[in-house]
């Protein structure tokens, strides 16, 4: 099959999924509203007739609500993603039809004290660069204007990465899923650095066994209460005695969440997505096999 009739088949794939997609939100988003509608007519009813039937319905209610908002960021999130692939084969495209206005010149990197980037036209304009890039990390960028400012004479070096150049063109659906999951969760200059030192701080509650333990304690009896409430008529474990102890429940768990950001929030989410892959040479670019359940498994997390 030709590049272009590729491209076009693959437009032509992705559109129709996107139809889907959509379709599938519509009905979840409604799915939504009238359950939103139905606990709030049973929150009306329960103010009314306190019974114990109506609170499990009410339960069942908040859980249903609570499936359906999941299933909703998963089917966002796949959105999102055949929307970026769907950008990318038609940038592809339009490349063939011989419109690179969309594609990075990396004027950025220019060295006019360079001894052959001016001559070669390395970077800018209809640039070797601007036809070459295809990169979705800060460190691949780098990689690849490192190896354009500093060519290499080790034929070991040159016949490696011809593999991995060959190895990509065989499986274009793998490079163009990486790409999207990549442009999904863009990288900074500091994410590697913040990655490799991140999991060496022991967060808050690893250090402190008592808060833990506590915090185990304190949830256990939030629950305890709360079936004791729905399900016996103590008096003395009724709603006014279980709201101090919720409240104390999340507020502890409010702050280990806080603790434990403080390291982990620097490394954002793309590093779920993109901590396997190294672009450095074909061994250590596909640290696994690319079989077709690793293929698919960047694409759709949760199918």
């Amino acid at each position: 099959m030709k590049p272009d009739e590729y491209y076009q088949k693959q437009i032509d794939h992705y559109t129709a999924r996107l139809k889907q997609i959509k379709k599938r939100r519509n009905l979840i988003t409604l799915a939504k509203l009238l359950t939103f509608g139905y606990m709030i007519f049973l929150i009306y009813l329960l103010i009314n007739h306190s019974t114990q039937p109506l609170l499990l319905l009410g339960i069942g209610a908040i859980l249903v609500f609570i499936f359906l908002t999941l299933w909703d960021s998963q089917i966002i999130y796949r959105q999102h993603l055949i929307e970026e692939l769907l950008r990318i084969n038609t940038l592809e495209s339009d490349y063939l039809a011989g419109n690179f206005s969309a594609l990075d010149q990396g004027e950025r990197f220019n060295d006019p004290a360079h001894p052959y980037a001016h001559d070669l036209d390395l970077f800018g304009e209809d640039s070797l660069f601007q036809h070459l890039n295809r990169t979705v990390t800060f460190s691949g960028t780098q990689k690849l204007v490192s190896w354009l400012l500093s060519l290499s004479k080790d034929p070991e070096v040159i016949h490696s990465r011809q593999q991995a150049a060959e190895e990509l063109c065989a499986e274009p659906e793998w490079c163009q899923h990486f790409r999207a999951a990549g442009a999904l969760h863009p990288t900074q200059a500091l994410d590697a650095v913040i990655l490799k030192s991140g999991p060496t701080e022991s967060p808050f509650f690893s250090k402190h066994s008592t808060v833990r333990l506590i915090l185990w304690i304190a949830n256990t009896i939030v629950i305890v209460s709360w079936a004791v409430t729905s399900f016996t008529p103590l008096a003395f474990f009724h709603f006014p005695c279980a709201i101090p102890i919720t409240t104390f429940g999340i507020g502890l768990i409010y702050q280990k969440n806080q603790c434990l950001s403080s390291t982990a929030q620097p490394v954002s989410e793309n590093h779920q997505q993109l901590s396997s892959f190294s672009p450095v040479n074909p061994r250590s670019i596909f640290p696994f096999p690319l079989s077709s359940e690793n293929k698919t498994q960047l694409v759709y997390p949760g199918e």
